[in-house]
Parts: C-alpha cells; structure tokens; sequence
C-alpha cells in the first residue's frame, strides 16, 4: 500500500473545493480580494518543489496576475513589477508553463475560469447536461436489470448506479474516453516528468451542491478504496480514503510541530505502517460480506483476527455505515465492486460509453461555439485541455439530473447517512 495516508502528498485525483460566503460582510471581502482555487487533473511525482505548480499558484500575488492576465495578456515588465517580493519569478511561471510568451506579451497557459466565465459554463451545463442525462435514464430498465443481478442482494441499484455511472464511467471512463476520440487532453506531460492538468477556479459562491464531480481513491494491496460525490462546502465525507487523508494531515503537522526531529519521523512511519494493517484488515472484512452476510465465527475465520479487534473494526464499520449487523449477522451496506461484477459493468459501460459519444457528435462544436467567449478559450489555451475541465461540469451537473430523476442514488433525498457522496470497494474489477 502507499505510505501516504498519514502524511499527505499531492493529490492525484481531481480535487475542487469552492469557498463560500458565510454573511453579507464575508461576501464583500471576498469581492475585495479576488482568490483562486488551484487544482490538478493527474499526478505531480517529482518532489523537486521547482516543478511542483502549487509552489507558485498558491502565491497571493500570482493568482491575482493570473486573474488579470486572465482578462488581458501582459508584458514581461508588467508582470516582473506585480510579482516583485514574491517567491515567484517570470521565469519560474514560463518554465512550469503556466504562461507563455507570444512576442512581447504573456499569456495564461491554462484552463482558468473566472467567476464570469463560471456563470456562463454552468449555464451551458445545465441545458447540455440535462439532454445527457435524458438519454441515459432512457435506458434506466435494462441498467436495473443488469444491476440486479449483483450479489449480496440488499444494496440499492440507485447506489450500484451512483458508483458505477456516476463515479466510475462518466468520471474515470469519461476521461479515458473522451481522450480516446481526441475530444480531451488527458495525462498532459510536464516540465519535470510530472503528467498533469492544471486547472483554476475563482473562489465564487457558486453552490456545489448535488454537482456529483469528485472522485477520491486509495488503495491498499491492488483493491481500491474510493469516495465519489460533490464538493458541497458542507459535504464531509466520513469514509476511506478521506476519513485517514484529514487524520493525516493534522497528525502529520502535529508531530512535526511537537516531536523532536530526532524520532518524528520514524514514529511516523510506524504510524503509517499501522494504518496500512488496519486498512487491510478492513478491506478483508468487507470482501467477505461482498460474498454473502456473516457471522462473528465466519469473519473471525476468514479474516484470520482476534476477536476483540475484530469487533473493534465491525463496529467501526456500523458506525460509518459501510455494514449493518442484524441480530449476530453483518451485512454489506456500500457497493463492493469485484470480479464477479465485470460483465454486468462492462455491460452498463457500453451502454452509458455509447451515449456519451452520440451526446459528443450531437453537441460537442455547439458548445465550443457557446463558451467561445471564456477566459480560456480567448487565451487560446489548448482547447483539450480547456475541455477536459469543462467535461467535469458536464458530467458533474449530468449527475446531478440522473439523481434527481432516481437513476442514480440522490444523496440528499435518501436518509442513510451518506450525504453528498457515496464511498465504495473495488477489487479486481477491469476498467
């Protein structure tokens, strides 16, 4: 397993969390000091801080340039006197190409979108997604009836969907898909062998809520440990991976700040080694009750545990809702993805993958036409990249419709505890 659950590392999954506005005083300052959220689609592996675009991005002084320049390009002066006294030099922007030179102007190099440019986008999303979603819910009876035939019985379809379509097909598929037939950008190579997609987003009071967009994985031994949901500013997810990436971060800068650095770090890595055992112990324990509901004595066999700690991580479990205990009887209550699983998601792939493609052939240059007019696209950033974060409102908003209509389980409606995301198991599954 990654040695990262208690000291975080970059992100390699899409993570976009919007700020909101909590008063009438808080939204005002905010107009006051323009910000932006900086993210990545992909992965940074180089540690060299140098090549890392969070070094630079997360200045203050940067991401208003970059706001400005958003509008209209600038010269190299321009941009050497705003980000004087900085940590951040010309240089250090052009080389990790956040901007390029054309002439004697610079130019952002990435998909940003300003509030503006949010409030057209997701006015577009909403027309286009919603005609996507139509034709998916179109074939809702043959998906429920592919869904049932998964075992153990007693996990709702509506959350096999949320999973299957939702977090794995128009998200995870999406990508690869939409890279096969050339619509996206997806893995871009950048300078210091990082493969990335850099993308920013003014901090507006846009709501998030029920746009389903946000994939978070882990995984322990080859069987990954996922979350899919909104990033609703309210929406805590209390499961794996997050649950361990928040315990993480406080305890990594805890014991940096309180331990000597003569043991810090080794206690650390112990620490990491424990969380690695208990999250395989977890893992053993829900690929069991995939295979059917259990007792104590059956978990206690299969997972080869004392007993005490095992009961320790069963009511763990309950408490998070992945399991329910019926008398001396656990059930599975998440969807556990196996390879017992992969023809009916294979099935429902196609599916879904074809009318996504026929949604791309029907809409794809409309849209362009429709959101000529972002900061982007006037920048001239290249356009597959551009579209692979439009794709992320698309699908996400897509989503949000197949909740609503009962395709796919609607977190906010459904009172089980999960509220605005779904977590979920996958092991051995193909995709």
């Amino acid at each position: 397993m990654k040695k990262s659950v208690f000291i975080l590392n970059v992100s390699v999954i899409f993570l976009l969390i919007l700020a909101f506005s909590s008063s009438a005083i808080h939204a005002q300052a905010e107009k006051k000091e323009r910000r932006l959220n900086i993210a990545i689609v992909g992965g940074i592996s180089n540690p060299d801080p140098l090549y890392n675009p969070y070094t630079y991005c997360n200045l203050r002084e940067v991401q208003l340039l970059l706001l400005d320049m958003a509008e209209q390009p600038m010269t190299g002066e321009e941009i050497t006197a705003r980000i004087s006294g900085s940590n951040a030099s010309i240089d250090d922007l052009l080389r990790l190409e956040i901007i390029r030179q054309e002439g004697d102007l610079y130019y952002i190099n990435f998909p940003l979108f300003t509030d503006r440019d949010q409030r057209l986008i997701t006015r577009v999303a909403d027309i286009y997604s919603q005609k996507l979603a139509d034709s998916i819910s179109q074939k809702k009876e043959e998906i429920y009836r592919l869904l049932g035939s998964y075992r153990p019985t007693g996990i709702e379809p509506s959350k096999l969907g949320f999973i299957m379509i939702g977090g794995l097909i128009l998200d995870l598929e999406g990508l690869r898909l939409l890279s096969e037939h050339g619509y996206i950008a997806h893995g871009v190579e950048k300078p210091g062998g990082n493969r990335y997609i850099l993308n920013a987003q003014e901090v507006t009071e846009f709501s998030l809520k029920e746009i389903y967009w946000g994939c978070h994985t882990d995984s322990v031994n080859g069987v990954t440990l996922m979350t899919f949901g909104d990033h609703h500013f309210e929406t805590l997810r209390s499961a794996f991976p997050d649950l361990l990436w928040g315990l993480g971060r406080r305890l990594g800068t805890s014991l940096r700040k309180d331990l000597p650095e003569l043991y810090g770090t080794e206690l650390l890595t112990v620490l990491n080694d424990q969380m690695d055992s208990f999250l395989e112990d977890v893992v053993t324990v829900l690929l069991r009750l995939k295979e059917s509901p259990a007792g104590l004595p059956e978990l206690e066999k299969a997972a080869s545990l004392d007993r005490e700690y095992l009961e320790h991580i069963l009511n763990f479990l309950v408490k998070i809702r992945y399991i329910s205990q019926e008398g001396e009887t656990y059930h599975l209550l998440i969807p556990v993805l196996t390879e017992a699983d992969q023809e009916m998601f294979q099935k429902i792939r196609g599916m879904v993958s074809e009318e996504i493609l026929n949604w791309l052939q029907t809409y794809y240059a409309q849209i362009k036409e429709d959101l000529k007019d972002i900061s982007a696209v006037r920048n001239r950033v290249n356009y597959g990249e551009v579209f692979n974060m439009l794709w992320h409102y698309f699908f996400g908003y897509t989503n949000k419709f197949l909740a609503r209509s009962g395709l796919i389980y609607d977190t906010y409606s459904a009172p089980q505890g999960f509220t605005g995301f779904l977590p979920a198991v996958l092991s051995g599954l193909e995709r």
